[in-house]
């Protein structure tokens, strides 16, 4: 490709720019009463209750952006926006995919159509999907055919906007790089890229913008003038022979503005009506010798490849709903299956004539610069000759199971403290419904029945507010919202068709307002799409297995316990009042502008997250779980760079069960201080020079990370299934040492505190209906006794230990396997005041120069090496990237325990507490001389700096 020589930038005009802020009365909408006006218009597509989505939704979208830059540059604008959008997806008998959509955009909502335009546009398209599911399956085609205004728009947004795009021009996209000057179209054509345009043919346009993301004004563009290729799109990256950006700088999401396509528009001097477009594709495909010529009425996406990178220069575009047009002038025929393919060059060669009514496309479109707001409006095309192949055949297959009916059962208001059975009862029991159906009926022809369903539905609403530097910079809470899980097993209990750390859980979505109707559909798709995948997965199980036959030691092992039938429902605590944004912003505001007197910490934030979050489980077993768990965390983030330019970060995060246990804000500030002023001692700390072999003290949550990070495991104190045994797996040495013989290690599922202390493991019935022991020893004195499991029983554990844990996790709250509280307790030990003079005693007896002590300051993430003077007890800290657990070798004898303890309660992945001594001392550690690399030194100087 010829070199472009064109500059890396482009000056550009100086511009000053300012919009008001929005009043309040354009900035919110009437939730209810658009939630209300949805719910009537997406209620005509419980007509079909095959389809396999029916959806309506509003996008409501208010920004404000502020744009500056060194050359005086200062662009302040808003932008507002609504967009509907009616969407349904049905499944042929095939198992082909049938998408369908319709939307409705206008910058203010009250210029959207009426409910009952768009209730009428929600009929008309369940009757066209409809149609489309009886519609037969096109064949690979070559010949003429009419794209609709929407399905050309689409066809030039894809081939010939994105060739528009300069930026690519530079990267080897070169279709109409030589073209300038040059016949590209035919000579009535007219095309053009016109971002000021706010309304076009009676459509507001959804490119509209006034200055680019580059703070250049926006301005028209004629890409192509009387059929001949005049421009491209340009940024502040200018071309060959064009030197200047002409305003289609775009980017989003903090990404680095390309040039990009906004309002793209097709106009033709010589229109012909429908009428005329349907005779010339007669009388071209007759004279092809075709019977019939294609109509595309609908697209519902599409690629392109420029021929950037090597890339091969062609598109793909899918249609629809695509019509044969017969020669001989019988009716229309729909068919289904259609692939649009081909090179842009040969396509437009073959571009003939345009309609005489202009259609828009809305979209959004996606580059590397992000997701920005595009419009396409074109005619109807007439195209002397294109390619369609035959889509790729679907592996899907239509549900074996009739949709359940709709039946309009109803559930008061969330929130409302009499309704909390209403709730209980409606998930329970669609639940319950379902999967009876499931277990009963659901079949496909020559596999096996489903033996056994699990179904989890996640109710839960989530809180996000992220503090900078004393102001906000994210702010979102969500209403309630519901997701679902599903597991259906094939087979029996001695074999299954699940696989190790492997299990097909199917998650799905289901109605934010909650529905006994909504929650039936969306276990009916997903126990289909489960049992497909373990009818597959049973026999993929059963052939590896003929062919590796399990260890006698494992053979005789079943895949599940049976689980006794049970009912467990607990109620949230303390619920009643409500999550108050502005209070946590408020927090978040104080606590992050700590950070302004720390010039040299830097991408510094605070994040209040959390969830309310209700977890409902039922078996066919009749196993039936809601087991609240909400949960809290605040993160504290900095990074920093030494004088030696060694980029270093640290977080400090702060985990509670509840809303109500956050501390007052002076005590969150002041953990922020001391947090800062931490980094700034690691920032300044000297890094480790010398190698180390000798006794090392692990204090405060380092000392209980010995425990944690050695032994919390799957083949640790963790049992898991396997298909062959496992050499390495902790079980091979049950009833033998593994750890120092002080050392008792104890699973406590029902103890509340400790000395005071709140702990989050504790639980009366795991996530499978099981019930723990209130302690069960894994370890005694230094002897491995158990190890804990669900119902798959392992090799070393047989049996449930009442240890299936929930995650906390709104999108993935299932089962696994995890303790309530780990208790280190040891015997034989060491005063905690006397914990350092022992280190340097034992540091001096081997005659090393110094001690080394691995401390972790209570909710940070990174530990601290601190050296210690063997005079006078000094410590010194600093830095290394090469931090060390002991091994379970060196674990076998430790050199002193402290008599005090620790305790650490998480909330991730599940709630579990900690408790181990606040100090252990290691003989045996090696520290090695670290390598820390320097990063450069940045081109712009952090603000706080200046």
């Amino acid at each position: 490709a010829e070199e472009d020589k064109a500059p890396c930038f482009s000056s550009a005009p100086v511009e000053k720019y300012f919009e008001n802020p929005y009043p309040q009365d354009k900035i919110k909408i009437d939730d209810k009463a658009w939630q209300d006006r949805l719910n009537a218009i997406s209620s005509v597509f419980k007509a079909d209750a095959s389809l396999v989505q029916g959806s309506v939704s509003l996008d409501y979208n208010v920004t404000r952006s502020y744009l500056v830059n060194t050359e005086g540059t200062e662009v302040v604008q808003n932008r507002r926006s609504a967009r509907v959008m009616l969407a349904v997806q049905a499944i042929a008998d095939d198992g082909m995919q049938l998408p369908l959509m319709q939307d409705f955009f206008a910058f203010d909502p009250d210029s959207l159509p009426s409910q009952d335009v768009m209730i009428a546009s929600a009929k008309d398209l369940l009757n066209r999907v409809e149609a489309l599911r009886k519609a037969p399956v096109a064949n690979p085609y070559t010949g003429p055919a009419i794209l609709s205004g929407p399905a050309s728009g689409v066809f030039f947004h894809e081939i010939f906007g994105h060739r528009l795009e300069g930026h690519r021009l530079k990267e080897g996209g070169e279709t109409f790089k030589n073209m300038v000057g040059k016949s590209v179209l035919p000579t009535s054509f007219q095309v053009f890229c016109d971002p000021t345009l706010r309304n076009y043919a009676g459509t507001d346009m959804n490119g509209y913008y006034l200055y680019d993301s580059e703070g250049v004004k926006a301005r028209r563009v004629d890409n192509v003038v009387d059929g001949t290729l005049r421009s491209f799109l340009v940024n502040r990256v200018p071309l060959d022979g064009f030197p200047q950006s002409n305003g289609h700088g775009r980017a989003s999401g903090g990404n680095d503005p390309v040039s990009r396509q906004s309002n793209l528009v097709v106009e033709t001097k010589a229109p012909y009506t429908d009428a005329q477009l349907r005779q010339m594709l007669r009388r071209e495909a007759k004279k092809q010798g075709k019977e019939y010529g294609y109509y595309f009425r609908t697209v519902t996406s599409g690629y392109t490849m420029t021929g950037e990178g090597g890339s091969i220069n062609s598109f793909n575009v899918t249609p629809v709903e695509v019509y044969r047009v017969f020669v001989d002038g019988r009716p229309d025929e729909l068919v289904r299956g259609v692939s649009l393919i081909g090179t842009p060059l040969s396509m437009f060669s073959h571009i003939q004539a345009g309609g005489d009514k202009p259609s828009t496309f809305t979209g959004i479109c996606g580059a590397e610069s992000g997701w920005v707001p595009v419009t396409a409006s074109s005619p109807s095309i007439f195209v002397s000759q294109i390619e369609t192949q035959r889509s790729p055949k679907d592996n899907n297959i239509p549900p074996a199971l009739n949709a359940p009916a709709f039946t309009g059962k109803k559930v008061t208001v969330d929130g409302d403290a009499d309704n909390k059975d209403n709730v209980d009862n409606t998930i329970f029991s669609a639940m319950k419904d379902e999967m009876g159906r499931t277990l009963d009926s659901l079949r496909v022809q020559g596999a096996p029945a489903p033996f056994w369903a699990g179904y989890i539905t996640n109710r839960y609403r989530s809180f996000t507010v992220t503090g900078e530097l004393g102001g906000i910079s994210l702010s979102n809470f969500t209403p309630w919202k519901t997701s679902t899980m599903t597991h259906v097993l094939l087979g029996n209990y001695r074999r299954n068709s699940d696989v190790s750390m492997q299990p097909l859980i199917i998650g799905g979505g289901s109605d934010d307002a909650l529905s006994y109707d909504g929650l039936r559909r969306s276990f009916w798709q997903s126990s289909f799409m489960g049992y497909v995948s373990s009818v597959n997965m049973l026999a993929q199980k059963q052939n590896f297995l003929s062919q590796n036959p399990l260890p006698a030691a494992l053979e005789k092992i079943p895949d599940m316990q049976h689980s006794a039938p049970g009912t467990y429902v607990f109620a949230p605590v303390n619920r009643d009042a409500d999550i108050d944004v502005a209070k946590l912003q408020d927090y978040a505001k104080a606590m992050s502008a700590v950070f302004n007197d720390y010039k040299y910490l830097y991408n510094t934030s605070v994040k209040i997250s959390g969830d309310q979050l209700d977890t409902y489980r039922s078996t066919s077993e009749n196993v039936n779980i809601k087991q609240p768990h909400d949960m809290v965390t605040v993160k504290v983030s900095a990074q920093f760079t030494d004088e030696n330019r060694v980029s270093l970060a640290d977080d400090m995060v702060l985990q509670y069960e509840h809303i109500f246990e956050l501390p007052p804000l002076d005590t969150l500030v002041a953990k922020v201080r001391r947090f800062a002023d931490d980094c700034m001692a690691l920032r300044n700390a000297p890094a480790l020079t010398d190698d180390y072999k000798g006794p090392v003290m692990y204090e405060g949550d380092a000392a209980a990370q010995v425990f944690t990070g050695n032994y919390l495991a799957p083949n640790k104190f963790y049992a898991q299934p396997a298909f062959q045994e496992n050499p390495k797996s902790l079980g091979q040495k049950i009833g033998k040492k593994i750890i120092d013989e002080r050392i008792t290690i104890t699973n406590e599922t029902a103890r509340a505190d400790w000395n005071g202390t709140q702990l989050y493991g504790k639980y009366t019935v795991d996530a499978d209906g099981f019930k723990p022991q209130p302690a069960m020893t894994i370890v005694d004195k230094g002897v491995f006794k158990m190890m804990l499991n669900r119902v798959t029983p392992a090799q070393f554990a047989l049996k449930s230990t009442g240890s299936a844990r929930f995650y906390n996790d709104p999108m993935q709250a299932v089962p696994a396997v995890g303790v309530g509280t780990l208790v280190v307790s040891a015997e034989g030990t060491t005063n905690a005041d006397k914990m350092e003079k022992t280190l340097l005693k034992l540091a001096k007896k081997a005659k090393e120069k110094c001690a080394y002590v691995i401390s972790k300051p209570t909710d940070y993430t990174s530990l601290r090496l601190y050296r210690v003077d063997l005079k006078t007890g000094e410590r010194t800290l600093v830095k290394t990237n090469l931090m060390v657990l002991p091994t379970q070798d060196q674990m076998k004898k430790f050199e002193a325990i402290s008599d005090s303890y620790v305790v650490e309660n998480n909330i991730r992945p599940y709630s579990y507490s900690v408790v181990s001594p606040s100090s252990v001392i290691i003989g045996d550690i090696e520290l090695s001389t670290p390598t820390m690399k320097s990063s450069r030194v940045p081109v712009l100087v952090y603000p706080l700096q200046r």
